[in-house]
C-alpha cells in the first residue's frame, strides 16, 4: 500500500495540509466521513484563504453524531460524492498531511479512497500528538495532556467552531504552527529527529 511515506524530511521547509474529518462514529469498518475540512501552511504561517470543507453526500444515518458535530441531512444532500472530494484531496498530494490524532483520520480517508475507487496516493503525515511529545516526552502516556482541547488551551489558542471539520482543522493548524515554532528554537529542524514514544511519525 502507498498511502504512507516514512521519508524525513526539513520540518521547516515543507507545505503542510492539516486536515480534520467529522464521521458517524469511530468504527472505521462500519461509519462514514460527513465532512472534511482542510488549511495549508506554508513557512509556518497559516494560509486562511486556502481553508476548505467539502460535505460528504451519502445514504448512511448520522444516528447520534449530530449532537458532536451539527451536521445535518440537509447539508449532506447538499454536499458532493465521495469520489469528488477524493479528487480534491489529491491536489494536496504533494503536501505534508497533519492531523491531530492522525492515524484516525488516515484510516477513514483510505477507507473513503477504497470505495471511491481513488489510485492509491504515498502520502507523508505528521501528528501533532507526536510533536507535542516531542516537546514534552512526559506527555507520552497522558492521554488528557495531549487532547485537542488540553493542547490549545496550553498554546492560548481559541477554538473556532469546535467539533466542525474546518474549524478543528484550523485550531490544529494554529497548534501545529507553535509547535514548529518551538522546534526551532530548540534547534530541531528535522523529522527524523524527533522522539518517538508514541511510534514517532505515522
Amino acid at each position: 500500500m502507498k498511502w504512507l511515506r516514512r521519508e524525513g524530511f526539513d520540518l521547516h521547509a515543507v507545505t503542510y495540509w492539516v486536515l480534520d474529518t467529522e464521521t458517524t462514529g469511530f468504527d472505521v469498518r462500519k461509519d462514514r466521513i460527513l465532512s472534511v475540512g482542510g488549511v495549508r501552511v506554508e513557512g509556518g504561517t497559516v494560509l486562511a484563504r486556502t481553508a476548505r470543507e467539502w460535505f460528504v453526500r451519502g445514504e448512511e444515518g448520522l444516528g447520534e453524531s449530530p449532537t458532536i458535530h451539527g451536521i445535518t441531512r440537509e447539508q449532506l444532500e447538499a454536499g458532493v460524492s465521495e469520489a469528488a472530494v477524493w479528487s480534491a484531496l489529491e491536489a494536496e498530494a504533494d503536501a505534508v498531511w497533519v492531523a491531530h490524532y492522525a492515524a484516525f483520520d488516515r484510516d477513514m480517508l483510505e477507507a473513503l479512497r477504497r470505495r471511491a475507487g481513488g489510485p492509491e496516493r504515498a502520502v507523508r503525515w505528521l501528528d501533532t500528538m507526536d510533536l507535542e511529545t516531542a516537546l514534552h516526552p512526559s506527555k507520552a502516556r497522558n492521554a488528557e495532556a495531549l487532547k485537542l482541547d488540553t493542547l490549545l488551551a496550553g498554546y492560548g489558542i481559541e477554538a473556532v467552531q469546535r467539533h466542525s471539520a474546518l474549524g478543528d482543522a484550523y485550531s490544529t493548524a494554529l497548534l501545529l504552527q507553535r509547535q514548529l515554532a518551538a522546534l526551532r528554537a530548540r534547534g530541531v529542524r528535522l523529522s527524523d529527529a524527533l522522539h518517538r514514544p508514541r511510534r514517532g511519525l505515522l
